[in-house]
């Protein structure tokens, strides 16, 4: 009865100890060089040596990390083997520990785990910071629109609609097109005027407002100013006079060599034959 009481406590004693396992961290680093140098080590056989290695690697989930109950029960246990042969080794073992508070800790280890802890906490620290950075220059940005949406100021009043009716297979149908109203002159030229006196890189003079208004008449107005734009944009020593030439070229593109080889033979064909 008393074996059996015995056997309870000591179950019941390691499974208390190893709920107690908290430590966050899978591994940790060895250092083989450091351990075989080491003095305490040197004096321990080669089952010490065995012991001495599974306690370690339980120390490293205890709480607090690197130390290990002082239960003679428990240690026997984790080092696989019995109460004798524990008792037998143990000053070797334990000669590595430092008793303090009913456990013995493994100093270097517990340094191992502080840098190691520590390194994750500076870590997590520059990422909070980096993620607050980040936060900081989106909020920064601009993610309401500045104006009212550029149709809510649309000028309506040149713009009209007309309706046609047309009569397919016996069937009235009607269908409506919208046409935009050219501005009148003086109001193209107080456009013309304002534009050219905003920009910087225009000169106003009458030759300029003139090639203006040859090009509103080409391309209307807003194709214009984007035009105009263009030429300013690549720097063109005359930026109307360049948004003017691209215009024409845009309404006359390129023909191709088949197309210049066909009107050569058309005016061919076209010229009086010569009787003489």
């Amino acid at each position: 009865m008393a074996e059996l009481s015995i056997l309870m406590r000591i179950i019941t004693d390691a499974n208390e100890i190893e709920s107690r396992m908290a430590n966050e961290f899978e591994y940790f680093s060895f250092h083989p060089r450091r351990f075989l140098a080491d003095d305490v080590v040197e004096c321990m056989t080669a089952e010490a040596v065995g012991a001495y290695c599974l306690l370690l690697f339980r120390a490293w989930d205890q709480v607090p990390p690197g130390s290990i109950p002082a239960d003679d029960a428990v240690l026997a246990r984790w080092a696989r083997m019995d109460a004798d042969s524990w008792s037998r080794i143990k000053p070797m073992v334990t000669a590595a520990f430092k008793f303090r508070g009913k456990r013995w800790h493994q100093k270097f280890m517990q340094e191992v785990f502080e840098r190691i802890k520590k390194e994750r906490d500076s870590k997590s620290i520059g990422g909070k910071k980096g993620a607050k950075s980040r936060w900081n220059k989106k909020k920064d940005r601009i993610t309401e629109p500045i104006g009212e949406p550029w149709d809510t100021h649309r000028d309506t009043s040149g713009i009209r609609t007309e309706l046609n009716r047309t009569e397919l297979n016996g069937t009235e149908t009607t269908s409506s097109r919208v046409v935009v109203q050219p501005p009148d002159g003086d109001e193209i030229d107080s456009e013309i005027r304002a534009f050219i006196g905003g920009n910087s890189m225009l000169n106003y003079d009458p030759a300029t407002h003139g090639k203006c208004r040859e090009l509103v008449r080409m391309v209307g107005w807003e194709q214009a100013q984007i035009l105009i734009g263009e030429g300013v944009a690549l720097r063109a020593p005359f930026p109307v006079g360049w948004a003017v030439g691209k215009a024409r070229n845009l309404s006359s593109p390129a023909k191709s060599s088949r197309d210049r080889q066909m009107d050569r033979i058309d005016q061919l064909l076209s010229q009086p034959e010569d009787k003489s």
